[in-house]
């Protein structure tokens, strides 16, 4: 952030030691909040990526894919690449994580460097502004990089602008030649460079003519066209890369692919702005979100008589880019803490001796210092990530809770055909597994482009045009997410008889195509979900990676993996084993919510009335507003044979917009089961009028007839049903029956 370095208003005495030890804590917070196992989808897929490139040379058509082969491929983050399959191949995952480690620390060093001179309660206050707004991207993604080259671009300009050397600003062009080969976020080291020079430009003007004082570091004549040269010669740098001018305008491409409103801007929640419905609540990332804002903010109020034009520019521009989507929030954060740090600095030098000057210290010592104290623990315990409900979790290694390792073992060890049909969230991981030619699509919207994403992502999410997928590409195995998100992929196959479940873990399910060329695999491995083994499968040994710090201290307990297998079972009407599993994520942690969730809806169903209320009392409203959760409490009490709370779970999940006509026939058969006559007709004769092409609609109303003692209706209404679709045996010998 462009400022001028000043001399340093630290007190002395006390006050200074305990800014010291804050300082301390917070780069312990920092450490805290870095190491966690390896949790980045795509990171298996930079892995691939960087050996293919060892292997082969820079990429020009993308190798990867057998789902849309042949695209052509501009990968502008190749070094990252390369630098992380390096550390990889020789050092194994930990060394990735210290790699993070590395990169963070380097970026917060250069904040301090920023801060030279301020007073050091001042840099405790950016530095913790920068954790609120920036842990969440602590992964290993290359936007490290491009975080520590924005700290960089900040502290060249803002020694320049304090009376140093050229060399600092000259520099830059050297940096922005590997930040354009490292990571699409290049994009900001000309634009910041081209922000200041219109900032500064616009401040001397408006100084000149309206009369106001101007500040001492404002950067004018000579030095403002070195500065203008400077970015110039930056964003020339910016056309050095393997792809010349393609990769100049590839991040505006992207841009403009990611804002076009494209189900895959849509699905994607980094790309999702910070204020849509998903990520809106009231959480510590939304609150600490708009504290950041607000408190920045303030300190250019406060600091209103120094005011530095370029500084609110910077501080407006990069507001505006977390505003458009949430992953942009890290980057404002640096920013903003950025802002914090100069402006209390700044504000407290001008008003040194004031009685107000010292209260504001002491207040924000006192805020940074219950923050730090109450995070560190809170951290390291995994407590802040479980009540975050976050897939993180302190420590080495890899993350237990993200990825198709096992599920790929098995199929390899099992001897399935290959390649597998997946979530785009899981093709870096099957790039890496599997190399060239392995995956269907993953999360590369420059090589894919949007409309086939949104294919993919339609086919691998509600397995709609799956089998016919499945014919183009030679594929008769499919991966399946063991999450709520892809109930309707697993609903599907199901439902299908093409395809059967062969294997199931915590986190991904995998089915297998019936067929000549599968018989026998599908023979020796198929099960049904009334009794289906849990097969040990060993992972491959280059990811056995030993936590570092496991043990040191307690953890909060981990029911992750119970509650996915309870939630798994429920989905496919395992109820049995379904309330076995959530009874043990229970046991295990009594805080989870989605674990109190489905218990809750378990002991409501069995009229377990006293459990039910202690269970139901920790879940919050809005999770029963889901109209999935309505549903899912409506099985579970037909399975209790409790109808008639079926019958009003279903219309509540009908009221609260379960889609139609599902929602309908729901309740009708639930009707039907709570002998509510009147209720099953009137709902089928509504959804009579709205989908009189459904088979299954006419099935019930032949059903209803029947329960009123009316065969010769039924009969009408089984043979429109079978003049619908004819290919229905059980409705053909169900008539024949009657008959």
């Amino acid at each position: 952030m462009p400022v001028a370095p000043t001399s340093d208003s630290s007190p002395k005495g006390p006050a200074q030691a305990i800014d010291r030890i804050l300082l301390v804590a917070i780069g312990l917070c920092l450490l805290a909040l870095a190491i966690h196992r390896l949790f980045a989808y795509d990171i298996w897929g930079q892995i691939a990526v960087g050996e293919w490139i060892s292997s082969n040379g820079l990429p020009s058509i993308d190798p990867f894919s057998y789902g849309f082969p042949g695209r052509e491929w501009i990968e502008p983050r190749w070094l990252w690449c390369v630098l992380v399959y390096g550390v990889f191949s020789t050092f194994g995952v930990n060394f990735l994580i210290l790699l993070k480690i590395l990169l963070l620390g380097l970026a917060f060093w250069l904040f301090l460097r920023i801060g030279r001179g301020q007073p050091l309660w001042a840099v405790a206050a950016g530095m913790a502004v920068v954790l609120v707004a920036a842990h969440e991207r602590f992964v290993v993604r290359p936007e490290l990089l491009s975080f520590a080259a924005l700290m960089f671009v900040l502290l060249a300009i803002g020694r320049y602008r304090g009376g140093g050397s050229e060399r600092w600003l000259w520099a830059l062009p050297v940096l922005q030649l590997v930040w354009c080969n490292a990571h699409t976020l290049w994009i900001l080291g000309p634009a910041t460079l081209w922000i200041v020079v219109v900032a500064e430009w616009t401040e001397a003007r408006l100084a000149a003519r309206i009369g106001t004082a101007r500040r001492d570091d404002t950067i004018e004549g000579a030095r403002w066209r070195r500065l203008a040269l400077v970015a110039v010669v930056t964003s020339i740098a910016t056309l050095f890369t393997p792809y010349f001018l393609r990769g100049v305008l590839f991040p505006f491409g992207l841009f403009r692919e990611m804002s076009a409103g494209h189900m895959f801007s849509e699905t994607i929640s980094e790309i999702r702005s910070p204020f849509s419905s998903y990520f809106f609540a009231a959480d510590f990332r939304t609150i600490g979100y708009l504290a950041v804002i607000v408190i920045s903010a303030a300190t250019f109020v406060a600091n209103r008589k120094r005011l530095s034009l370029s500084r609110l520019a910077l501080w407006a521009a990069f507001l505006f880019l977390s505003v458009e989507a949430w992953r942009n929030i890290a980057l404002f954060g640096f920013v903003a803490g950025s802002a914090v740090m100069l402006n209390f600095g700044e504000a407290a030098q001008a008003g040194a001796g004031r009685r107000a000057s010292p209260l504001v210290a002491w207040g924000v010592r006192a805020v940074v210092g219950v923050f730090v104290l109450a995070m560190i623990p809170l951290v390291v315990t995994d407590r802040f990530y479980r009540s975050q409900m976050s897939h993180k979790r302190f420590g080495f290694g890899i993350s237990d809770h993200r990825f198709p390792i096992r599920a790929l073992a098995f199929v390899r060890e099992a001897g399935l055909p290959t390649p597998v049909m997946h979530a785009l969230g899981d093709g870096g991981y099957v790039m890496f597994e599997g190399g060239p030619g392995s995956a269907y699509a993953d999360g590369r919207l420059e090589v894919y482009g949007s409309e086939n994403l949104e294919h993919a992502f339609q086919v691998t999410w509600t397995g709609e045009g799956l089998e016919q997928e499945a014919d183009r590409t030679g594929v008769h195995v499919v991966l399946v997410r063991n999450d709520i998100g892809y109930r309707p992929l697993l609903r599907h196959l199901d439902r299908s008889p093409e395809w059967v479940p062969v294997n199931y873990d915590h986190l991904h399910l995998v089915y297998l195509r019936v067929g000549p060329d599968t018989a026998s695999l599908v023979e020796r491995l198929a099960f049904d979900w009334s009794d289906p083994p849990l097969r040990s499968i060993p992972i491959p040994r280059s990811l056995e990676t030993r936590d570092w710090l496991a043990g040191l201290w307690p953890g909060k307990p981990d029911a992750f993996a119970d509650e996915r297998l309870g939630s798994l079972f429920a989905g496919v009407g395992n109820y049995d084993r379904a309330l076995t599993h959530f009874e043990a994520a229970y046991r295990m942690d009594t805080s989870d919510a989605r674990t109190r969730m489905f218990l809750a809806l378990f002991y409501e169903a069995l009229g377990r009335d006293d459990e039910f209320a202690s269970v139901r009392a920790g879940v919050p409203e809005s999770f029963m507003q889901e109209p999935s959760v309505q549903v899912l409490a409506g099985r579970i009490a037909l399975w209790a044979s409790n109808p008639s709370l079926a019958v009003e779970r279903f219309r509540e999940a009908r009221e609260l917009g379960s889609p139609e006509p599902e929602a309908s026939l729901r309740l009708a058969r639930a009707a039907m089961l709570a002998e509510e006559a009147d209720l099953a007709g009137a709902t089928l004769d509504e959804l009579g009028r709205t989908h009189p092409d459904l088979a299954e609609l006419w099935n019930l109303r032949a059903v209803h007839e029947l329960r009123l003692g009316r065969p010769w209706i039924a009969v009408e209404h089984f043979e429109r049903s079978l003049a619908i679709d004819p290919d229905q045996e059980q409705v053909r010998r169900r008539l024949e029956e009657i008959r």
